[in-house]
């Protein structure tokens, strides 16, 4: 838990405390605000997202900020609240994370929020109301939220023009308040206009012979490889184009 970084915000500056993550495509002049979207290929594994994301949000984590996220379906949130309670103490992660649930629980975990029962309007009142609690609680009310518009998709499939017009009104205020929201979206996703529309840093995930390959958009940048290493706060970036 010792080496687990500790996010901080400098002038507004928000630094993760990882060196390859806070110098890549801008992230070391990542600044409260501004909206991150990382638009990812079809093939691209769900698993490459839990070594992308962890260092983030364990650092916002442990600097005493919360986080909510929405995840890709692929992922179940009890897996997740496992392995951050690896790096974090149980209190911390009660306290300052919460994740959106698509189906019941098995546990009734606290960070837990289950709107599968919601309609789409009911979905997004309890997520906002989430929000608020997260940044009261929070250490300087910053928040991080990591959206993906899958589950979205999936779950409100016949009101997407409505699911697009609540996530972008919710990202533009937390981006305007001076939160940090992050967007996963696929390449053929019907969101995909709208949602770049709304980010100030755009990155793409792609998958090529058994490689995550990342590269920035907005700012543009180079072609990475994206490997894990012994330090899960520490991937390893090497650049390949």
């Amino acid at each position: 838990m010792e080496t687990t970084p500790s996010a901080t915000i400098d002038d507004g500056r928000v630094i993760f405390g990882s060196r390859a993550l806070d110098a890549f495509f801008g992230f070391g002049s990542l600044r409260r605000g501004d909206t991150v979207g990382v638009e990812y290929a079809s093939n691209v594994p769900r698993t490459a997202f839990m070594a992308s994301y962890l260092p983030l949000i364990t650092s916002f984590l442990r600097s005493k900020r919360g986080v909510l996220m929405l995840p890709l379906p692929t992922f179940k949130p009890q897996d997740l609240l496992q392995v951050l309670r690896t790096h974090l103490d149980a209190q911390t992660v009660e306290e300052y994370f919460r994740v959106v649930c698509f189906g019941e629980p098995a546990t009734r975990d606290a960070p837990l929020i289950n709107i599968s029962s919601l309609d789409l309007q009911g979905a997004f009142s309890l997520i906002e109301k989430e929000l608020e609690t997260l940044k009261a609680k929070s250490c300087d009310g910053v928040v991080m939220t990591l959206w993906s518009t899958s589950p979205l998709r999936a779950l409100y499939a016949s009101k997407l023009v409505e699911v697009t017009e609540l996530l972008s009104r919710m990202i533009s205020r937390l981006s305007f308040e001076g939160d940090l929201p992050l967007i996963a979206f696929d390449e053929d996703s019907p969101l995909r206009p709208t949602m770049i529309s709304l980010c100030r840093r755009h990155i793409k995930l792609a998958f090529i012979h058994g490689t995550l390959l990342a590269y920035g958009v907005v700012p543009y940048t180079g072609v990475y490889a994206f490997e894990p290493s012994d330090n899960p706060f520490e991937p390893k970036l090497t650049e390949i184009v």
